[in-house]
């Protein structure tokens, strides 16, 4: 009885139910209570069983409707069900996933009642909801947005022989899944406002794209977690915003806070009978690295064990990370390395704070420093 309402509104309401035509008044006015439309009595002398097998099968696939504030929604998972605490209504303060956002605001009610004229309503009837073809429509055609990309991939996956009926089953649209703090399963949760235990997630920012997996290179939170406290934020949103317009290939940090003797150690290379290339031109404590206070992108290929497209392959390298570097307008403070017209250094972003690395050498050496050790800037 997969896809009952798609069923009852094409045949004009017949339904079968083992093996008998179910139609009868009740069923008629329940099924049209999950928004089934023109539903036409042709016996009224079946009931019973009959009618609770296809309020069944309608629950099924419609979920269980407003009064139980069961929904379906696509998730990273596919297409599944939800129960939400209480109905959707604007005030009520309901969260679900006790995340700090209130289960009115993770879910899309501008474009539920834009889609059916219904704007300034305060609780979200069953009949408000979209169809899933709606929702794809709205997200990734008309916003130019993805929604939920893992979710959709594993749902035609797993319907691809009834997508087109899968296609017309109502759904919840959300902004961000009210019943999991997590809503992609990436790690980034949706929201940082909160008392929740978050040694299994990024604590640096909430998720920017709760509705998409953020899949960036092994290492790379751990790289800018390291990094001075005050750029960590606008560093990881520029490597986020990175990855998702490079869906080729995957994009790393490869390095942060860099130590002054690392420094050390890497300016030798190139130099003094090494016959490697050079990698950098200023020794320890002139570069901002060793302050927490830039950052090197890198970029991977995607399978094959995640090999490092090295820069000196500028057939691939340099122009990815080229139309990577127009993002660091958006971060206030962000100096690109691509922007050097001496020698360009297309991975590097740093954030000075208008000191130069000289300075703040010295105010290291004087001890200038917080509880962490990191450079106090001003």
């Amino acid at each position: 009885m997969a896809y009952a309402s798609q069923i009852a509104n094409i045949s004009g309401g017949i339904m079968f139910a083992d093996g008998g035509i179910v139609e009868t008044q009740s069923v008629q006015a329940e099924m049209k209570s999950f928004g089934v439309q023109n539903v036409s009595v042709l016996n009224n002398g079946v009931s019973g069983g009959y009618n609770s097998a296809v309020k069944d099968n309608i629950k099924e696939i419609l979920g269980l409707g407003i009064d139980n504030a069961k929904y379906q929604i696509i998730s990273s998972a596919g297409l599944v069900s939800i129960k939400l605490k209480d109905k959707l209504t604007q005030n009520s303060g309901t969260d679900t996933d006790t995340d700090s956002l209130t289960d009115w605001n993770e879910v899309n009610t501008d474009f539920i009642f834009r889609l059916k004229n219904n704007s300034g309503k305060a609780t979200v009837e069953f009949t408000d909801l979209p169809t899933l073809k709606d929702c794809i429509d709205y997200y990734t055609r008309t916003q130019n947005l993805t929604y939920v990309e893992n979710g959709l991939n594993k749902f035609y996956e797993n319907n691809s022989s009834s997508v087109q009926n899968a296609l017309k089953a109502p759904v919840l649209p959300i902004n961000s899944d009210p019943t999991n703090i997590d809503s992609d399963r990436d790690t980034f949760l949706d929201s940082l406002n909160n008392n929740l235990d978050k040694t299994k997630y990024n604590d640096i920012i909430a998720d920017p794209y709760p509705l998409s997996s953020d899949e960036l290179h092994a290492n790379t939170v751990d790289r800018i977690r390291s990094m001075h406290p005050l750029v960590r934020e606008r560093m990881l949103l520029i490597a986020l915003e990175a990855q998702k317009i490079t869906p080729k290939y995957i994009i790393g940090v490869v390095q942060g806070f860099r130590s002054i003797e690392e420094q050390n150690e890497l300016y030798k290379q190139g130099r003094y009978g090494d016959t490697r290339p050079q990698v950098t031109w200023v020794q320890g404590g002139y570069s901002y690295h060793n302050y927490g206070l830039a950052m090197d992108l890198g970029v991977f290929e995607k399978g094959d064990g995640g090999k490092y497209v090295y820069i000196q392959d500028s057939a691939i390298a340099v122009p990815v990370l080229i139309n990577i570097g127009k993002i660091h307008t958006k971060y206030s403070g962000v100096e690109w390395g691509g922007n050097w017209i001496e020698s360009p250094d297309y991975p590097h972003y740093e954030i000075s704070f208008g000191n130069k690395a000289s300075e703040l050498l010295e105010f290291t050496n004087a001890g200038k420093v917080d509880k962490d050790g990191y450079v106090i800037v001003d």
